[in-house]
């Protein structure tokens, strides 16, 4: 396991983002994305960047059970908000069911 330390968060974002632009090179299709307000700068990166995603399957990490995807607690919330709503990725998955692109 490589171990990266970073002063902040900021930092931290932007060392992310490149290793995902690395991993994308690489060819990369899936994503398991985490939530946290440490991770805002690491999608703002995302956000900024001229980087295609549509493609890309993403899988959040974290969801409480039996709460909506548009409930303000949720995990999908926050994912939304904060990313998907800005930067598309491909829509495959929804929190209850499946849904075919």
């Amino acid at each position: 396991m490589k171990v990266i330390q970073v002063e902040n968060p900021i930092e931290g974002g932007k060392v992310a983002f490149d290793i995902l632009k690395e991993k994308l090179e690489n060819g990369a299709q899936t994503l398991g994305l985490a939530t946290g307000s440490c991770l805002l700068e690491f999608y703002q990166q995302i956000v900024e960047s001229a980087l295609d995603l549509s493609n890309l399957t993403s899988v959040n990490l974290d969801e409480y059970v039996g709460l909506d995807g548009d409930n303000p607690q949720s995990f999908r919330y926050f994912m939304q908000v904060n990313l998907f709503n800005k930067k598309p990725f491909k829509e495959r998955f929804l929190q209850r069911g499946v849904k075919d692109n």
